[in-house]
């Protein structure tokens, strides 16, 4: 009766192991379907995103950080439309209206657009149509009034924003390209621009020419009561020749010194500059009047309310008719 017992039993639980092996064999096949549908899965995933997310035709916009290579130096921009010798300098804004940096980088451009007495011209130009594209810009607040359309892998744009300087025949003088601006590149920009600088404030200032007035007018204003005597020539010049109390500031430290050294924005202001080399020189470079109508014009910027220009050389104001006192000699001048 034992014996017979035990086998039953001996039969009962090899079943029993043959159903285990079995489960376990099941579970192995189930976890070997699902790696195989997980991979399956993915290179399905990978297949459709490199055709359909992520098209061969669509660039993807730069990592902020990096640095990528722009246009090279020298090479002329095909941009129909642009008047290169006109503008002197041009500065291309290069944006795409899908740029997520559009934004980072706008309050810098705006700098540079809006910045007064520039020697530049910016144009904007993106690859989208007119009316999107100056709707982009008004959402920046950047006020671009020339605005083209083009492709921008034909500038040799490949990425965006990017800022492009050119010189009167379309060459490439600089650029940067993609994501934000570090404060590095942001200080090339303005040293490359002058943004905030007396020449670049001179260079606007110098397009503005105000009529000049007679000797004898000329003599009369100096002889004004409590008028400030501000002589624009540069110091080997002022220290030859100068009106009697007069004070030497050159031109291109106007826009530093004036507010700082003349005592009220109101006060009367006689702005002396003569024939000398260095006026004659700035004035054939850029076909404008002289340097003392600059001045004038300068002064105007900073706030004064009073100034005139008295364009002549102090030797021309010695004469005893004219009752002005003048220091020192021309002689070797």
């Amino acid at each position: 009766m034992r014996i017979v017992v035990a086998r039953l039993l001996q039969k009962a639980l090899l079943v029993k192991v043959a159903e285990v092996a079995m489960i376990i064999r099941s579970l192995k096949l189930v976890a070997l379907l699902n790696v195989v549908s997980t991979v399956s899965a993915v290179v399905i995933m990978l297949t459709l995103g490199g055709r359909y997310v992520f098209p061969k035709d669509v660039p993807i916009e730069p990592d902020p950080s990096t640095t990528l290579e722009g246009p090279a130096v020298g090479r002329v921009l095909p941009l129909d439309g642009v008047d290169f010798k006109a503008n002197g300098t041009t500065v291309i804004m290069a944006m795409k209206t899908t740029c997520m940096w559009g934004k980072a980088v706008a309050p810098f451009y705006r700098q540079i657009v809006t910045a007064k007495d520039t020697h530049y011209r910016v144009v904007a130009v993106l690859p989208d149509g007119l009316a999107q594209a100056k709707e982009y810009l008004r959402s920046l607040n950047l006020p671009i009034s020339a605005v083209f359309q083009a492709e921008l892998r034909e500038l040799d744009v490949r990425g965006t924003p990017a800022l492009i300087v050119a010189d009167e025949q379309g060459r490439v003088r600089a650029s940067w390209l993609g994501g934000t601006l570090s404060d590095p590149q942001k200080r090339q920009i303005s040293a490359t621009l002058r943004l905030g600088s007396d020449d670049n404030r001179l260079a606007g200032a110098l397009a503005r020419a105000r009529p000049p007035l007679t000797l004898s007018q000329a003599a009369a204003v100096l002889r004004s009561p409590g008028i400030i005597i501000v002589d624009v020539r540069q110091p080997q010049y002022f220290s030859k020749e100068h009106v009697a109390e007069s004070i030497n500031i050159p031109i291109n430290q106007v826009y530093r010194r004036a507010l700082h050294e003349l005592p009220a924005v109101d006060a009367p202001i006689a702005v002396v500059c003569g024939s000398c080399p260095d006026c004659l020189e700035v004035s054939g470079e850029r076909r404008l009047h002289n340097l003392c109508s600059s001045a004038y014009s300068a002064f105007k910027d900073l706030g004064f309310s009073d100034v005139t220009s008295v364009m002549f050389n102090p030797s021309d104001l010695r004469s005893a008719e004219l009752d002005t006192k003048v220091v020192g000699s021309a002689s070797g001048h």
